[in-house]
């Protein structure tokens, strides 16, 4: 306005031919006109507070800009007040927050963009692809974090996770379609079609749709989507949409679906279909399950790159990156009306939403056996759901590593136990009967171990120690036996190598005989005991009339298994094998259970124990989560034709 005066009064200072007492007339009725336009200004302005009038010049100055009202919305601007707190930054003391809602009006939107731009902010948090979209397009000096973006290349933020706009980085929530949909196929196994509704003006919209579809595909489903671009249309598209032939309604998350998935859940109850979704909240309108982002901890983790940025950090150096964390919730009577089963896992990632954090500083003793991709991943799946929970400034974890070696195993656990731990995590087999026979007093949670039964920490998954519970990683060996069926439909026999003093190998062993007779295979298993025979193991294994190696995993091949792929990769034997690594080392295929997932389900044992329950009444869980991963390249070398519906089930390619 300021501006806008001096240039009106320039203009009529500059006509010569007007009286002075005119141009004094019009002086006092734009002074007059100021005066009032500036007194009611925080009144018109379009956001929430008034923090930017007349605030000191050291407080720091934030936006925050939606595109429309959800609750998922406001659990990340809720996330973000918080975690800016929880590292000593107050609102009106240190920084200033301006909130601005477009109400799904792109119109609205522009004029926001621009009154940011003549704004002086500091930082720019941003949530929904439009709105990134927008500001970003106008805004290219001030820090930008984005929220609530499904996938920032397609919004056009970058061309890379890494190389992307100078001032824009931020959180991506890609919704978790590939769970949802092996969870779907496991409590639902005679389905066959999906049906969901998208909105193909919205870039996010598209991808989600096209992502979940993807996803549908591998688990065997048909996707029908029904095309819709405003929210007044959602009803009669819902309608539309469930009057197809459909098992399940399962609805992408969008900013249209967002606001209106009500109208969706309605139509879905009416024709007697289960609804699936992506957004908590859903549930007490009727959803039958959701499986969402955590978007309070995407809040949190905003925080953490904004004073990253505050603190001087570059955002064209801070890479993109995603919501990590996931919660479950389900509607009891519609689960129960649909006739559905809830597994296991969905239960406690549910009871982890109301997990409280520790009070008191809790100390947990991480124990491996080998340096191994397993337990690597293992402990990273630990990690990385402490930092999950809110907890790492409460949860210390030590980490100790026997190297393989039993009498070093027998060292660490008498280490341990001189030491205040409140908890024990064992990973691998040998690790976890030494720590089961010497520690009675403190909670064991034990992961990485094939079958625990047989390698005697319980009478069974139900009936075991007080002290004691946690994760088996017992292979999918009836899975993995179908699909080598499936390849070559004429297998008579596979071998693998396994150490018999190891429990868990000569389990694994017993477990992937019996799923093989069951098929009509035999299989040769030749046995070593050291790192040193695996070679000469592995060739008097080639010199055996059988049609492929499927080597199951133990601690001794898991360090060792390179020798025994030197060999087999020379031969025209196709290796399988549980370990994914071994995959992108040459091996063909792998069916392996996920150890991130196995660390992540221990964790959640272990932060449950933390609250309060007791181990002994937690049974034995087997991890959830199987992958199936193949080499390309040892394909083409094999000659392999994939049937489809292997081609179907396969995770990840490595080329």
């Amino acid at each position: 306005m300021k501006q806008v005066f001096n240039q009106e009064f320039e203009q009529v200072n500059s006509m010569s031919g007007l009286a002075s007492n005119f141009l004094k007339s019009f002086v006092l009725f734009v002074a007059a006109c100021s005066i009032l336009l500036f007194s009611n200004l925080d009144k018109r302005i379009s956001h929430k507070n008034k923090s930017l009038l007349n605030q000191p010049s050291d407080l720091k100055r934030i936006a925050f800009v939606s595109f429309i009202n959800a609750s998922t919305l406001e659990r990340i601007e809720k996330g973000i007040q918080d975690g800016l707190a929880q590292t000593g930054y107050q609102k009106d003391t240190d920084y200033t927050l301006d909130l601005y809602n477009a109400q799904g009006d792109i119109a609205t939107l522009n004029n926001i963009v621009n009154t940011l731009g003549n704004a002086d902010h500091d930082l720019i948090f941003t949530a929904c692809t439009p709105t990134i979209q927008a500001v970003s397009q106008k805004i290219r000096k001030t820090p930008l974090v984005f929220t609530a973006v499904v996938d920032g290349i397609a919004a056009g933020l970058g061309e890379t996770e890494k190389t992307h706009l100078p001032n824009v980085t931020g959180i991506t929530d890609l919704a978790p379609h590939k769970e949802m949909m092996a969870l779907i196929r496991k409590m639902m196994p005679k389905a066959q079609t999906l049906g969901t509704l998208y909105n193909p003006a919205e870039v996010n919209s598209v991808f989600a749709k096209e992502n979940m579809e993807k996803a549908a595909r591998k688990e065997g489903f048909a996707l029908i989507s029904v095309p819709v671009n405003t929210q007044s249309e959602v009803p009669d598209a819902a309608a539309v949409l469930c009057s197809k032939s459909l098992d399940a309604v399962c609805q992408v998350l969008d900013n249209l679906s967002a606001s209106s998935y009500s109208s969706i859940i309605q139509a879905a109850d009416k024709a007697n279909l289960p609804y699936f979704g992506f957004d908590l909240p859903q549930v007490k309108d009727g959803a039958s399950l959701v499986l969402s982002k955590d978007f309070y901890e995407t809040g949190k983790q905003a925080a953490g790159i904004a004073l990253e940025v505050i603190n001087g950090k570059s955002p064209e150096n801070i890479p993109f990156t995603s919501g990590k964390r996931i919660q479950a919730d389900f509607h009891e009577e519609a689960i129960e009306r649909y006739g559905l089963h809830i597994p296991e896992y969905i239960r406690e990632i549910r009871q982890a939403n109301t997990l409280r954090k520790p009070v008191q500083q809790v100390k947990i003793a991480f124990i491996g056996f080998s340096n191994s991709s397993p337990v690597e991943d293992t402990e990273k799946g630990v990690r990385d759901v402490i930092e999950e929970l809110g907890w790492t400034e409460m949860v210390d974890v030590d980490v100790y590593n026997a190297q393989s070696d039993m009498p070093v195993v027998s060292n660490i656990v008498d280490n341990i136990i001189a030491k205040s731990y409140d908890l024990i995590i064992s990973a691998c087999t040998p690790t976890s009967q030494a720590v089961a026979h010497k520690i009675k007093d403190r909670p064991v949670v034990f992961c990485t171990v094939a079958d625990p039964v047989y390698a005697g920490l319980g009478k069974s998954c139900e009936d075991h120690p007080s002290n004691i519970t946690g994760i088996s990683v017992l292979a999918d060996f009836s899975g993995a036996i179908s699909t080598i069926k499936e390849i070559i439909p004429d297998c008579k026999a596979i071998g693998s190598l396994f150490n018999p003093a190891e429990a868990n190998s000569v389990a694994s062993k017993m477990h992937l005989e019996k799923a093989a007779k069951t098929a009509g295979i035999e299989l040769v298993a030749i046995p070593i005991s050291t790192a040193g025979e695996i070679s000469d193991a592995t060739l008097a294994l080639l010199a055996k009339d059988i049609d492929a190696i499927c080597q199951i995993t133990d601690n001794l091949t898991a360090t060792s298994y390179s020798g025994i792929l030197k060999e087999v990769n020379q031969s025209s034997i196709p290796y399988f094998t549980f370990m994914s690594k071994q995959v992108e080392d040459g091996a063909f295929m792998a069916f392996a259970r996920n150890y991130y997932q196995n660390g992540k389900d221990a964790m959640h044992l272990a932060a449950r124990i933390i609250n309060g329950e007791s181990p002994g009444q937690i049974p034995f869980k087997l991890v959830e989560k199987t992958e199936v991963w193949m080499n390309g390249t040892a394909r083409k070398r094999l000659g392999i034709v994939l049937p489809v519906k292997v081609s179907q089930q396969i995770d990840k390619t490595i080329e």
